[in-house]
């Protein structure tokens, strides 16, 4: 057999075996469209996308049939998992532009465009959750940087400044190193007795601290459980209103104390009660401390 017979005996042998090799495709892409569709059914969604993939290799491509599974498979993932949601959405837009949808059962295609439909509408929603959210931290975040618990004081006055415009709280003074903040001192009025301020190592007044002792409360307020009562409803109210939840300093029978702290800045509730007799008193302090200030 010369060389061009060759040829010619080699190409009819391949023009002869192309249908079987189709044939054996075919018939191997719908084995694994079926296994496909047992998997789903059994819930085992990740093997039956791996057989849709082998089904649509052996094809060369993907008909509706093959993508309407997918679809559903994929819905069911993307349930639990948000990352196949991008891929529902390629897998639906690939649907809609297959040659074959025209031929397709139409509830099916109109299942789908609802589906997409639904997607679109649930992706609009939590589009404008996000950007309510964001809003309400930058108000939330904005109350608590502006939050003081004194008027007619303001934080970053040096003490100069503050002389001046407070003559009676400078009257008489008495001054002590801050427990709470280490490295600020603490500077409290005999005259005006329910403020003190706090001043850093640059002479800058960088804090308030406002005390309310409980002789002072009307007489509702004149035991410890109601007290407690209306000290842990201004503490959920401070909560609520900066957007994050306090630490504990201390919660005990005698006191509570609680700090919100962010960026430097602190809002402190702190309340002490001390037994006399049958009764008690104490003290309620506020604080509000920037120690961001230089």
């Amino acid at each position: 057999m010369n060389f061009m017979c060759k040829i010619l005996f080699v190409g009819l042998l391949f023009l002869f075996m192309q249908p079987l090799y189709s044939q054996v495709n075919e018939t191997e892409a719908k084995a694994a469209y079926m296994l496909a569709e047992e998997n789903y059914g059994k819930g085992n969604y990740p093997v039956a996308l791996t057989f849709l993939k082998n089904a649509k290799a052996k094809l060369g491509g993907a008909n509706c049939k093959i993508l309407y599974l997918q679809i559903q498979i994929e819905n069911e993932l993307a349930k639990t998992q948000r990352n196949y949601q991008d891929s529902l959405l390629k897998t639906i837009t690939a649907f809609q532009t297959s040659p074959d949808i025209k031929e397709f059962n139409e509830d099916k295609v109109l299942e789908v465009v609802k589906m997409k439909m639904e997607m679109e509408q649930k992706g609009i929603e939590e589009r404008e959750l996000r950007e309510k959210k964001a809003a309400d931290s930058v108000s939330r975040e904005k109350l608590f940087n502006d939050f003081s618990v004194t008027q007619g004081w303001e934080l970053g006055q040096t003490l100069e400044e503050a002389e001046k415009k407070h003559a009676n709280f400078f009257r008489r003074t008495s001054s002590e190193k801050s427990g709470l903040f280490p490295g600020l001192k603490l500077i409290s009025s005999k005259d005006v007795a329910d403020v003190s301020v706090y001043v850093n190592e640059n002479k800058k007044i960088i804090g308030f601290r406002t005390n309310i002792e409980y002789p002072r409360l009307i007489s509702k307020y004149q035991n410890y459980t109601s007290g407690k009562e209306l000290k842990m409803k201004m503490v959920d109210a401070y909560t609520q209103m900066f957007g994050f939840a306090p630490v504990v300093g201390y919660a005990t029978s005698e006191g509570l104390q609680y700090i919100w702290k962010k960026n430097k800045k602190s809002v402190i509730i702190a309340w002490m009660v001390y037994k006399n007799g049958n009764g008690f008193y104490g003290n309620d302090y506020s604080y509000v401390v920037d120690e961001a200030i230089q």
